[in-house]
């Protein structure tokens, strides 16, 4: 499917996200949020952070209304943070099953992220790096870090 134009193709972190949002709240069962945006603090959640990194050489050959090959292949991070308090009764038990459950959405063999929620993107590789957890006041908050390796679809360049 065709970027209507190179604005839209380029806005990755976005589409990322918007695509865990919808997956994650429904594979979860609480709600999930993007970075930046705005919402009452509810707990239990979970925040989602896709940060893109170094483009990947080399070049893809000339594409579509440009005169010169383009970076097409990316590294890139994504953390989900999962969120609860216990003085409002979620209890530990509660926590590591949100845990679990983003674990098994983001399998490798999940097809999650695929080209009916991401058209312009093809992930390549889904690596969980670490999970941390930490104390903030009444919160627990556990943070799972996951590598990334996306390519944009050679069918997405706007022609």
């Amino acid at each position: 499917m065709s970027a209507p134009d190179l604005e839209t193709l380029f806005k990755i972190e976005p589409a990322y996200e918007d695509s865990a949002k919808i997956f994650l709240s429904s594979a979860v069962g609480i709600s999930a949020f993007v970075s930046g945006e705005a919402s009452d603090f509810i707990s239990p959640r979970l925040e989602l952070i896709f940060n893109l990194g170094e483009a990947k050489e080399p070049p893809s050959d000339p594409v579509p209304n440009l005169s010169e090959g383009e970076y097409s292949k990316y590294g890139a991070s994504f953390s989900v943070i999962v969120i609860t308090d216990p003085t409002l009764g979620q209890t530990r038990a509660d926590h590591l099953s949100y845990i679990s459950k983003t674990r098994v959405a983001l399998l490798r063999s999940s097809s999650n992220w695929n080209s009916v929620n991401l058209p312009y993107y093809d992930t390549k590789y889904l690596r969980p790096l670490e999970t941390t957890w930490q104390i903030m006041g009444d919160l627990i908050t556990t943070q799972l870090s996951y590598q990334v390796e996306l390519s944009i679809r050679e069918d997405a360049w706007t022609v």
